[in-house]
């Protein structure tokens, strides 16, 4: 009897295991922070802001997983950002909202962080953070972060 037990408890563990494995493996598709294109100007002008860094951080409020990613604007002051994705059997299984913070920060030499752009996503949808409309963006260096429309920042959408 005790081999038996021992045997219905190794077999049981261990399909556990492997359907657990495969459960992670095919956990739903997320997309936690949507692509992202840009281009910081200095001011109303639109003289570009070349060869400053910009970073995007994001954080997963069902989680707590956080990122940070940089890159440096180009000649005409652009930028861009690929999307964030990641498996959740979680986000598969458990009926929430999803809290995504995503902040685009500009740094500069000799001046302050500012604060481009303050995103919530509610969904894990592509282009989700504005109901599926491409973020596309043109952000100024001479205004005071505020309430701009959809979202926080000193960035306004282009179509």
């Amino acid at each position: 009897m005790g081999s038996w037990t021992r045997w219905i408890k190794v077999a049981t563990t261990s399909a556990l295991l492997i359907a657990g494995g495969s459960a992670m493996a095919l956990g739903k598709r997320v997309v936690l922070a949507s692509e992202i294109e840009g281009q910081v100007v200095a001011d109303a002008s639109g003289a570009p802001v070349a060869g400053a860094t910009v970073t995007r951080r994001w954080t997963w409020g069902l989680n707590d997983r956080t990122g940070t990613e940089q890159t440096t604007t180009d000649a005409e002051g652009r930028f861009r950002f690929p999307p964030v994705e990641a498996r959740s059997l979680g986000a598969a299984l458990l009926p929430h909202e999803p809290g995504i913070r995503t902040e685009i920060l500009l740094d500069r030499p000799g001046a302050e962080a500012l604060l481009l752009l303050s995103l919530q996503k509610k969904n894990y949808d592509p282009d989700g953070e504005l109901g599926g409309r491409k973020l596309n963006v043109r952000c100024r260096t001479d205004i005071e972060p505020g309430a701009n429309g959809l979202f926080w920042g000193t960035c306004e959408l282009v179509e």
